[in-house]
């Protein structure tokens, strides 16, 4: 089932890459946005494909479905080919929300764009999916490669030089209104912060439990001691390891980063400087706060099982 979600999402980022080849555009894949920016521990939201274009911010969700998907009042019910069924609830104003949640992100990040600039769409690849005229009939229903209709038009390099041009010569609030009433486009300046605020946002959190197993999901918080580290704390693209050490009466374990392995037995490095205080014992209380991907409620893990912790 993962691996048919990957395949659809691949062959989503192809379609999209081949119409983005002749337009401005950049391609974001597994960005986790904020369901609440003021609050950490609500979790975030997965976004499959985030598009950034002069026009547009599309937020795209796949699905690699195959047999029969259905409307029963406000639910969805697809059946598989093997005849098994399951229940969604309406998807498309589930990735509504997600689109909301980039909208705030973005706005918070100081980038504040019109809603007319934000677009969303449900994308079905697998041909042998038979949908309900009624889904099929959604403007934010897409099957197969058709992505432009939703990425919206290309954008010629004339009218992008005048953006530019227009952007040099005026000020912010003008030039803003000129690119949005004019060219029908962002400024350029409004483009590149909204590309650079979705590139700083994490992707899934991966914990590895002692024996292999690895849990996907939001890590929300952690605990060492009286010490609380919350989800906001956390340094993206950061892999750690707890190693094990047995002292002389006690056996305790350490966070060292990944790149101080191979220095000398017990030149112990913490979390983050404020964080982790090095050589510091870990207690059977201590553990992390981690949602799942696929459960209900987050659960809470002792620190002892734990073997590594990568954060997206």
């Amino acid at each position: 089932e993962v691996r048919a979600g990957r395949l659809g999402e691949q062959a989503t980022r192809r379609w999209t890459r081949r119409h983005l080849s002749m337009t401005i555009g950049t391609l974001f894949g597994g960005k986790r946005v904020p369901r609440d920016v003021s609050a950490a521990s609500m979790g975030r939201y997965e976004i499959d494909l985030l598009v950034i274009t002069p026009r547009r911010v599309v937020a795209l969700e796949t699905k690699n479905w195959s047999g029969r998907l259905r409307l029963e009042g406000e639910q969805w019910v697809h059946e598989r080919i093997g005849g098994d069924v399951r229940i969604y609830d309406d998807l498309i104003a589930y990735n509504h929300n997600k689109l909301l949640a980039v909208r705030e992100y973005l706005r918070h990040c100081g980038v504040s764009l019109p809603t007319e600039r934000f677009h969303q769409a449900l994308i079905f690849d697998n041909p042998r999916l038979k949908l309900d005229p009624r889904l099929a009939a959604h403007p934010a229903v897409i099957c197969g490669p058709e992505v432009g209709v939703v990425v919206g038009q290309p954008i010629g390099s004339m009218r992008a030089t005048l953006a530019r041009i227009i952007e040099r010569c005026a000020s912010a609030q003008n030039a803003q209104a000129v690119s949005e009433h004019l060219l029908d486009t962002m400024t350029p300046s409004q483009r590149d912060a909204a590309c650079a605020a979705v590139a700083k946002l994490r992707t899934w959190d991966l914990i590895t439990l002692r024996g292999g197993r690895v849990l996907q999901g939001d890590l929300l918080w952690l605990r060492q001691g009286q010490e609380a580290i919350g989800a906001s704390q956390f340094q993206c693209d950061r892999v750690m390891s707890l190693r094990w050490r047995r002292g002389c009466s006690d056996l305790w374990s350490v966070l060292v980063p990944n790149g101080v392995r191979g220095r000398t037995h017990g030149a112990l490095v913490g979390l983050q400087g404020s964080w982790w205080q090095p050589s510091m014992p870990i207690d059977v209380d201590d553990c992390l706060y981690f949602h799942e991907v696929g459960e209900t409620r987050p659960s809470v893990i002792a620190l002892t099982s734990v073997e590594r912790i990568q954060i997206g």
